[in-house]
């Protein structure tokens, strides 16, 4: 009885340090391809008010892959796109992008920024494209940039992670609240087989996500 006793406590232990190994290895190992969405549970981050654009209060749905990986996964690489009216002039100083990582932990190494022109509801010609390391509190980032100002009208924007794959994934938080035209993602690699142009973000989860999120101050 006391043999039986201390082979279960030793199986025990010995479970409990191969699924602490795992944990910490991450998933995001060898063999591993990239995906284009991620359906797990979200942090609801308290997030700031945004003088100019903002949809940050929304309720999240799902979280879509806008990463640019090492050269290993070159194929992979994509970004999400989100539009924004200007009602008036105005120059933006901070962006605030609520995300999360995935298949792995991170951090980021830089967040690259780029600013277009609406054209007939997609992203259009490029205005302004900054690469910037911000402040990520566990994949939400917010971005200084240099001042970029923008005359009244439409715009679209994107956010993209620099990382490798070997970091895992990060996800941009999107929500099923709509807010002008619906959000856009591409893959210009083709690597997920999808969206080798701009699409809307609800091609990859079914219609579950429309805008991404993201404030602008």
């Amino acid at each position: 009885m006391i043999v039986h006793r201390r082979l279960t406590s030793v199986l025990a232990a010995s479970g409990l340090l191969i699924g602490m190994t795992l944990l910490l290895a991450g998933p995001a190992s060898a063999g591993r391809a990239p995906q284009a969405v991620f359906h797990g549970a979200l942090a609801q981050v308290r997030m700031p008010s945004a003088a100019l654009c903002s949809n940050l209060g929304d309720p999240m749905s799902d979280a879509i892959s806008s990463q640019n990986f090492d050269s290993q996964f070159d194929a992979y690489d994509d970004m999400g796109a989100t539009d924004c009216k200007l009602k008036r002039k105005a120059t933006v100083h901070t962006v605030v992008v609520p995300g999360t990582y995935f298949n792995g932990y991170g951090p980021a190494k830089s967040e690259k920024f780029v600013t277009y022109k609406n054209a007939s509801g997609l992203p259009g010609a490029k205005l302004d494209s900054q690469t910037v390391v911000g402040a990520d509190d566990a994949g939400t980032f917010t971005l200084t940039i240099k001042a970029l100002t923008l005359k009244a009208g439409t715009y679209w924007f994107t956010v993209q992670a620099n990382m490798a794959f070997s970091k895992g994934q990060w996800g941009w938080d999107a929500t099923s609240t709509a807010h002008g035209q619906p959000d856009q993602w591409e893959n210009p690699g083709n690597g997920f087989a999808t969206c080798k142009t701009w699409c809307p973000v609800g091609n990859l989860d079914g219609g579950m996500s429309v805008d991404l999120i993201i404030g602008l101050s």
